[in-house]
């Protein structure tokens, strides 16, 4: 407890120094998930992984009807009621099918791999574009509110307790960057920026 105490009085001595500093709060995780392009992005991304799985289900599809043709192939060439000739006529087919039923399995498997390092991928580009909006956003709001800081109260830290643990509403900033991202889909010009209070710190 004591090694807390210098702790204490340093903040309280950052506090001190920053009365008449604005900081905004804002719920990251929120402004991420009620973005208009967040949901456009889901939605995206479904639809490609739809189709790489109709993609997939083809290949699938395939390889199922060389197993049936693989079988018969197998059966037949050993089949008494079949000349010699024919049954190795269908021992040289199924061979063949065999290697085409292994192909097949490699080229699913090559195609999984790529369809998922596609999406993670896509997911990450847009993930990161999205992020840029809301930082950009942000920084235009802050720049125009003359806030200070903007300190995310989303996450927690790595003891799993909140960075912030309480914030009054009247800083918190967070619907009023949701609702310029989603009326402008980018940074908002000069005098289209809502205001919050000015509640310097204690």
């Amino acid at each position: 407890m004591k090694h807390l105490i210098p702790l204490f009085f340093f903040i309280m001595s950052l506090c001190a120094a920053s009365a008449q500093q604005q900081i905004g709060f804002i719920n990251l995780s929120k402004a991420f998930d009620e973005y208009s392009r967040t949901k456009q992005l889901e939605s995206e991304l479904n639809i490609k992984a739809s189709a790489l799985k109709t993609n997939k289900d083809q290949l699938v599809k395939d390889m199922e009807a060389l197993k049936v043709a693989y079988k018969k192939a197998r059966e037949d060439s050993t089949n008494p009621i079949f000349s010699e000739k024919v049954q190795d006529e269908n021992l040289a087919q199924s061979e063949a099918l065999l290697a085409q039923l292994r192909d097949q399995e490699a080229k699913i498997r090559g195609m999984d791999e790529d369809a998922r390092r596609q999406l993670m991928e896509g997911r990450r580009r847009a993930e990161k574009r999205i992020v840029d909006d809301i930082r950009e956003v942000i920084q235009v709001y802050a720049r125009q509110n003359q806030l200070t800081a903007v300190v995310d109260s989303s996450g927690p830290s790595a003891t799993g307790v909140p960075f912030v643990l309480f914030n009054t509403p009247e800083v918190d900033i967070t619907a009023d960057i949701i609702t310029i991202l989603n009326r402008t889909q980018g940074i908002p010009q000069s005098g289209n920026v809502p205001t919050i209070p000015s509640v310097p710190i204690p």
